[in-house]
C-alpha cells in the first residue's frame, strides 16, 4: 500500500514520506481508509526540520533541492521566505510533474540567535526528517465529472472511529480554502536521557516537546472546477483528465505565514 502510493512521487518527497510513513499510525489509517472509500489520498506536502540559520542549515537543503530536484520557489515572491516572530523561519518550495501530481516542501529552521526554539533540538534528535507528512484526499463526482475535495470534517470523524486523536485545528484563515488538523503526534519515548538534559538546558518543556516525533497533518483544499482545472494545467503543458485522480487542482496552492506559523504552535502541544 505504501510503495504503491509512493510510486507517484519524486525520489525526494518518497524518501521523505516513507520515513513518516513507516513512524506513523495515523498516516497508515488514512490510507486504509481511503482504500474503503475509493478515496484518492494526495501527497499535499513536507515540512522538513533543520538545524538554525546561524549554520545556514535550511539553506543548505533550499539548495539541494533547487540545484538536485527541480523545484523553485513559489511564484508569488513575498512568499519564498518567511520570518515568524517567535523564533524561526522557513523557505516554501513547489514542484509539479508530468503526471499531475504537485509537490510542496516547506523547509524550516531556527533563528540564529533563538536558542530556545524547538526546530533546531527537533533536527538534533531526529535529524533532516519531515516534522510532519500533510496529506489530503479528494473523490471523483462522476454526475458534475469534477474532482472534489473530501472534508477535513468527514476525514476527522472516519479516522477518530478507527481510534486516531484529533488536535487543535490549526485555524480558519483562509475562508475554507485551505484547512488543515494535526492528528496526536507519534510520541518518541526512547530519546537518550542525557540528550533529553542537553537539550532541556535552551527551555522549559524542551525535553517533552521533542517527544512530538511524528506528526501527520491532514488537509482538505477546495478543488478547481472543471474548466479552471484545464486552464490551470493548461499554465504547466499537461492536459487536464478529469478522471485522473493525480489531477487535483487546488483553488489556493500556497500557504499563509499566519498558517504555518499556528502549526508549529499547535505541533510542540505536549499530550
Amino acid at each position: 500500500m505504501i510503495g504503491s502510493w509512493l510510486t507517484n512521487l519524486d525520489v525526494y518527497t518518497a524518501v521523505k514520506s516513507v520515513e513518516s510513513l513507516l513512524n506513523s499510525k495515523a498516516d497508515i489509517a488514512l490510507l486504509e481508509l481511503a482504500q474503503e472509500k475509493n478515496w484518492m489520498v494526495h501527497f499535499d506536502h513536507l515540512a522538513i526540520r533543520c538545524g538554525t540559520r546561524a549554520n545556514k542549515d535550511a539553506e543548505r537543503v533550499v539548495d539541494l533541492l533547487k540545484e538536485k530536484h527541480g523545484y523553485v520557489a513559489p511564484q508569488i515572491q513575498q512568499q519564498a521566505y518567511y520570518q515568524f516572530p517567535d523564533g524561526w523561519n522557513a523557505y516554501p518550495l513547489y514542484k509539479i510533474l508530468d503526471n499531475g501530481q504537485v509537490l510542496r516542501i516547506f523547509v524550516d529552521q531556527s533563528d540564529a540567535d533563538d536558542k530556545s526554539q524547538i526546530i533546531q533540538h527537533w533536527n538534533r534528535v531526529y535529524g533532516y526528517t519531515a516534522h510532519h507528512l500533510a496529506i489530503r484526499a479528494t473523490a471523483y463526482d462522476a454526475e458534475n465529472e469534477e474532482r472534489v475535495a473530501i472534508s477535513l470534517d468527514e476525514i476527522m470523524h472516519e479516522l477518530h472511529k478507527r481510534g486516531v486523536e484529533i488536535m487543535t485545528p490549526t485555524g480558519a484563515y483562509t475562508e475554507g480554502l485551505l484547512l488543515q488538523v494535526f492528528t496526536k503526534p507519534e510520541l518518541n519515548t526512547g530519546i537518550p536521557e542525557e540528550l533529553k538534559r542537553e537539550i532541556e538546558i535552551h527551555g522549559q518543556d524542551l525535553n517533552k516537546k521533542i517527544e512530538n516525533g511524528k506528526l501527520l497533518e491532514i488537509v482538505s483544499r477546495k478543488e478547481l472546477s472543471k474548466d479552471l482545472a484545464q486552464r490551470y494545467f493548461a499554465l504547466y503543458g499537461l492536459k487536464y483528465n478529469f478522471d485522473n485522480p493525480l489531477h487535483s487542482a487546488p483553488i489556493y496552492q500556497y500557504f499563509l505565514p499566519a498558517q504555518a506559523a499556528h502549526v508549529i504552535r499547535t505541533s510542540v502541544q505536549t499530550c
